[in-house]
This record gives C-alpha cells, structure tokens and sequence, in this order.
C-alpha cells in the first residue's frame, strides 16, 4: 500500500453536521459517508485514487478554525486535480451526480473545499496516520516568486 499524503495532489473537503444531529443520525451519516458517497467519489472522478475521513477531536481553543468532518481524496496527478476543478466549476450537467444521502447528510455545511499540491515530506512513515495535526499559513500579499520559494524551501 502507498503510504497516505503520498500523492501528489490532494482534495480536501471540510463540513459540519447540523449541532443537535443525534448519535443515530450521526451513525446513519457516517455510515453513508465513507462506504457510499467516498466510494463514489472515486469512481466518478478521474485519477481519485484514495479517499480518506476524519472527525476532529480537539478544537482549537482559541476559535472555531475547523470542521468537524474532514475528507481527503488524494489524486494521482496535476491533471486530475485540474479536471476535477473544472468540472466542479463548470455547468452542472458536466459535474458527476451522487446518491441523495440521509437526513444528516443534507443539512450539513461545507466550510471549505481546497486542492493542494504536495510540496516535500520529510522522515519515514509506517503506518496509515490516524490523526492530522494542520497549520495553515501565508505568505504576505506582496510575496514575490523568488521569496515564496525560499519560504517553501
């Protein structure tokens, strides 16, 4: 198996549940999030190659900076990564359809949906992650080329 964040480019979609979801309609989303709607993900988008979810566990305390859900979908290259936006931003006849999920699954909010470029990994990994820790940063507006790569450097 490749190990995870392997790919070069990856889909990441970050949603919440509606706050008073009950456990059982929790399960029920869950359920029909990773053993139908990931599997069809793959399936309907060229060069989707792993699908991945995780729940957060421990807010950050300083604010609400992330969703309570995450799906990485990790893609084999640039060009499935550009397909895959330009389909998404296309007319909706071009865009893949899905099974309707349950109850849950409508009322949940995408916070975001971002696509990112592998830039460099360092150390060795033995075993798929069962956590992500993520830090998100910019560089200031009026970076120019040469400075954003020394920062990436």
């Amino acid at each position: 198996m490749t190990e995870a964040f392997s790919y070069p480019f990856m889909y990441w979609v970050g949603m919440n549940t509606a706050p008073d979801t009950d456990a059982a309609a929790l399960a029920e989303f869950s359920e029909f999030y990773s053993k139908t709607h990931v599997p069809e993900v793959l399936a309907h988008n060229p060069g989707f190659v792993r699908g991945s979810r995780y729940e957060l566990i421990q807010p950050d305390p300083r604010g609400d900076f992330g969703p309570r859900w995450l799906a990485v979908y990790e893609m084999d290259g640039e060009a499935a990564a550009r397909t895959y936006a330009q389909r998404n931003d296309g007319p909706p006849e071009g865009r893949p359809t899905y099974t309707p999920g349950p109850a849950a699954w409508k009322q949940t909010q995408t916070m975001w949906r971002m696509i990112w470029r592998h830039l460099t990994s360092c150390g060795t990994a033995s075993e798929l992650p069962h956590t992500i820790y993520m830090v998100g940063m910019n560089v200031p507006p009026d970076t120019d080329a040469a400075g954003l790569a020394e920062f990436n450097e």
